[in-house]
């Protein structure tokens, strides 16, 4: 039996490609963990939970490395990280850079266990080189710790391969958005589902721009400016007897394998469809008017 103790780590393969870095957490856990009683184990909306359930049911999900750290980072917020502080951070954003290299290379999909923030798209989730990993860590920490009223935790972190997708459009920061659907499983069946984008989501977010200045020459396809954008996303929401079809049996293949009540979301890419997310489906988002809306609970 491993002994845990502070800073002891160890490296466990899990099916399916995910190689999972498990660094096990001090005594006295971290602000962040510590408000919550929560651990990377036992708390079910951190990937860290779900995703190895979810690599043994046979579906397309991206390559990821998880990285865990005890790092506290309102110090860097403030200005008030020590020397210590500060070399910890180089180590973790090391750490991050051998996982996104053992992925393969940049451009690579950055997110912790609970969000990607991807509406600030080039500012978070979406890293092109080893020198923005530091700013992209430390600006998705800060949204964390301002996304609740108690924050979300910032111990569990994945790095992701960069799915090949045909983006539809452009939102501000340069996200784009893509063809995706969220189903709704309970205990091996599909209870209900909708595209991932309703036109208000998109249009909170939404500017027409006539160029980012970004690295334009990126192995990333980046959608153009668009004027017909809710036309094009209504195509895009349409659901096809074909495309339900086949979602109906991956969602039920998650379900069987992830017990409970679960939000599941896919996404489009050239290889088909990708799993990309899952969450509690009480704390999950329903478009209004779904008869089956009610069943789950509120979301938070």
């Amino acid at each position: 039996m491993t002994k845990r103790i502070p800073g002891y780590r160890l490296w466990k393969k899990i099916p399916n490609l995910t190689l999972v870095h498990i660094q096990y957490l001090p005594r006295h856990l971290t602000h962040s963990l510590a408000l919550r009683g929560k651990t990377h184990m036992t708390d079910k909306n951190s990937i860290s939970y779900w995703l190895p359930l979810l690599q043994t049911a046979g579906v397309k999900t991206p390559k990821t490395i998880l990285v865990y750290t005890d790092i506290d980072f309102t110090g860097y917020m403030d200005g008030r990280a020590s020397a210590e502080q500060t070399a910890r951070l180089g180590l973790f954003c090391d750490e991050l850079q051998r996982a996104a290299l053992k992925l393969g290379g940049f451009p690579v999909f950055l997110r912790t266990g609970h969000t990607s923030d991807k509406h600030s798209w080039y500012k978070t989730c979406l890293l092109f080189r080893i020198e923005d990993i530091a700013s992209h860590v430390l600006a998705l920490a800060e949204f964390s710790y301002l996304a609740d009223m108690m924050g979300l935790p910032t111990d569990v972190w994945a790095m992701r391969e960069l799915l090949p997708t045909e983006p539809i459009f452009t939102l501000r920061h340069g996200m784009p958005v893509n063809k995706e659907r969220r189903y709704f499983v309970r205990d091996g069946k599909v209870i209900c589902h909708h595209p991932y984008w309703p036109q208000d989501a998109v249009q909170e977010h939404f500017v027409v721009k006539k160029s980012l200045k970004l690295n334009l020459n990126a192995p990333i396809k980046r959608a153009p400016p668009c004027h017909d954008w809710k036309k094009k996303l209504a195509a895009a929401n349409a659901e096809t007897d074909a495309e339900i079809a086949e979602l109906m049996t991956l969602s039920t293949r998650v379900s069987r394998v992830v017990p409970g009540a679960w939000s599941v979301d896919w996404l489009w890419t050239k290889n088909g469809w990708y799993c990309i997310d899952m969450a509690l489906a009480a704390e999950s988002f329903h478009w209004p008017g779904c008869a089956q809306a009610g069943t789950f609970g509120e979301p938070r």
